[in-house]
């Protein structure tokens, strides 16, 4: 899989070719049925800044609102309104890094995987170390093949 941190494009073309790249690119990425490329890490800065627009809009709606019911609502509101949208966008920002936090993770162990399984192909040559270290043979020796010979 891809980094998750990939944002943008290396390279910098001109703007219209940019934009039609990044297009082509994300439709790509969308209709990727194997799922090769985290896309949802590089979705996230727009999905903040769309998540931003409708905490304001729903913010104004409520403020709106309170202030057809009574002035003395209203008042209030406009008060309580910014502490609202701070809250909302608060929430959506800490979701958001955690959505992030797991895919960096799932990338990480990823990549520990991979080493790690160059590491364990290796570990039977390392037999000798296991029985120094554990006194127990290694799991190669102490089995028979079919054909030997009973001890």
């Amino acid at each position: 899989m891809g980094d998750p941190e990939k944002l943008v494009v290396p390279g910098e073309p001109p703007a219209a070719a940019s934009w039609r790249l990044l297009l082509r690119e994300f439709l790509r990425d969308l209709f990727d049925l194997r799922f090769t490329t985290f896309m949802a890490t590089r979705m996230l800065p727009g999905v903040y800044g769309f998540g931003i627009v409708l905490a304001a809009l729903f913010t104004i709606y409520v403020v709106v609102q309170r202030f057809r019911e009574s002035l003395w609502e209203g008042s209030a509101w406009l008060v309580l309104g910014p502490l609202a949208f701070l809250g909302l966008v608060t929430a959506l920002r800490i979701t958001l890094e955690f959505v992030l936090a797991v895919f960096r993770m799932a990338w990480y162990v990823e990549h520990v995987a991979g080493k790690t399984e160059a590491i364990a192909r290796d570990l039977p040559t390392f037999g000798f170390l296991r029985t120094l270290l554990f006194g127990d043979k290694p799991a190669s020796q102490g089995k028979r093949r079919p054909g030997d010979a009973p001890p």
